[in-house]
């Protein structure tokens, strides 16, 4: 495989890890915004814009992260 095929698996793999452990990110992290790379979580933050510059002040490749928003609240948003 080349290298962007390689990061896109990656990311699928980073969505499919933060869907199937949903309920236990939401219990650790409760209204928070989580970033998942290489299946982990590599940072948390109530707002999604200090966890970006947290992620970019440690040079974590903020464009393969995967930001999940753990909340039990509906959430609306408008694209």
């Amino acid at each position: 495989m080349n290298k962007q095929a390689d990061e896109i698996e990656q990311y699928q793999q980073d969505i499919s890890y933060a869907e199937s452990h949903h309920e236990e990110l939401l219990k650790q992290y409760p209204e928070q915004w989580a970033a998942i790379l290489h299946q982990k979580v590599v940072g948390a933050a109530p707002d999604v814009y200090q966890l970006i510059a947290e992620l970019q002040e440690r040079g974590l490749p903020t464009e393969r992260v995967v930001l999940r928003h753990l909340t039990r609240r509906e959430e609306l948003l408008i694209l």
